[in-house]
């Protein structure tokens, strides 16, 4: 995997949580810039295989943990919001449904 491509992921990933899709999102438009001035880069698909394996060992790329996060925040505090609200959000992230099912059931009842 080429460094830089690397280096740019994991620099976009550690601002904030990240779900798998926006991460691809990022993936895709950093490949397209550096295929402009680097010669060195494999194939897209490729590349985004080996950063798969790469991070979701590390725990980097989750959306089961991320929904659960995001779920835990909106709905803990004094201004809590809806539960469509947040599937809403959540699904325009790029997280499943089902995902986004799981993590409701796992958080609203502690089923860690």
């Amino acid at each position: 995997m080429n460094e830089i491509l690397y280096n740019k992921i994991l620099n976009f990933i550690a601002y904030k949580p990240r779900t798998v899709s926006e991460v691809m999102r990022k993936f895709d438009s950093v490949y397209k810039s550096l295929l402009k001035t680097s010669t060195s880069l494999g194939d897209l698909e490729e590349e985004k295989t080996l950063l798969m394996t790469e991070l979701q060992p590390l725990g980097l790329l989750n959306d089961l943990e991320y929904a659960k996060s995001f779920i835990k925040e909106k709905t803990g505090g004094i201004k809590s919001i809806s539960k469509r609200f947040i599937e809403i959000f959540l699904l325009k992230k790029g997280v499943d449904r089902e995902v986004i099912e799981e993590a409701f059931v796992k958080t609203l009842f502690n089923n860690d």
